[in-house]
């Protein structure tokens, strides 16, 4: 992920949301004052999310083979983890779901149609202007986010187009590279939809607690069947600072 983690241990996140920035910095002659710049921001308040879930297993099995019981909390927590991840990229911000990415107002719209993009490697062309772009607002961009399907087709597209080739890679870090941006395939974005900014200082994800795995035999009269229930929870926020660091839409526009 490119988004900054911080902990917290409070059950909601109060925080500032840039809505303009004005940069007058000049040059000025000694003696001389300064000019003025502008910021003008917004409080924001952003609730604490619980993503969790729950799966019974008998305590005979739970006891006979304890290695299928590593198994499913590794399940469940691989459970919760995957639904942040959609929450994170496309939560709506109804409670008591987590306002993601592509929820209103924590992005900016790339702005483009078909018509700017031209007849070849379309995807590739928007990209790139949205990186420019991200750039020229003073947001130099930190990474892509993609959906798998997507980013499979561009990187066939890139690999069977001369046009194109090169411009998918792989970095010396090992990560999948588009014109040497990292990125990041999600399940949580929606197909046809890409991001592209700089995440790390436009976002942040507040971990209030990691997955905690729990398991009780008090759930609904187990203890009498001898059943187990396994609880998996992860409980944060995510706030996004900067909207204007963030651009995001369709990624084969009308």
């Amino acid at each position: 992920s490119f988004l900054t983690a911080l902990p917290t241990s409070s059950n909601a996140i109060e925080f500032t949301r840039e809505t303009a920035f004005t940069n007058n910095a000049g040059e000025k002659a000694e003696g001389a004052g300064s000019t003025e710049s502008t910021i003008t921001f917004a409080l924001a308040n952003m609730p604490i999310s619980n993503i969790t879930h729950h799966a019974p297993i008998t305590k005979q099995l739970a006891a006979d083979a304890p290695s299928l019981a590593a198994y499913i909390n590794n399940r469940m927590a691989y459970g919760v983890d995957l639904k942040v991840e959609q929450q994170l990229a496309s939560g709506n911000g109804t409670t008591p779901n987590i306002s993601g990415l592509l929820d209103s107002g924590n992005f900016t719209a790339h702005g483009y149609s078909a018509a700017n993009l031209g007849g070849t490697l379309s995807k590739l062309v928007l990209i790139r202007k949205m990186i420019a772009d991200a750039w020229a607002a003073g947001y130099p961009a930190d990474g892509i986010v993609l959906n798998p399907i997507d980013f499979a087709q561009i990187e066939i597209e890139t690999l069977t187009t001369a046009a194109g080739q090169g411009r998918v890679s792989v970095n010396a870090a090992g990560q999948m590279t588009i014109f040497g941006l990292p990125v990041v395939q999600s399940i949580g974005v929606p197909a046809d939809q890409v991001l592209v900014g700089a995440f790390a200082q436009s976002a942040t994800v507040h971990n209030r607690a990691g997955v905690v795995i729990e398991m009780s035999d008090s759930h609904n009269g187990t203890f009498i069947e001898g059943v187990l229930t396994i609880k998996a929870t992860r409980r944060l926020a995510l706030t996004v600072e900067r909207p204007a660091g963030i651009i995001a839409g369709d990624l084969t526009p009308a």
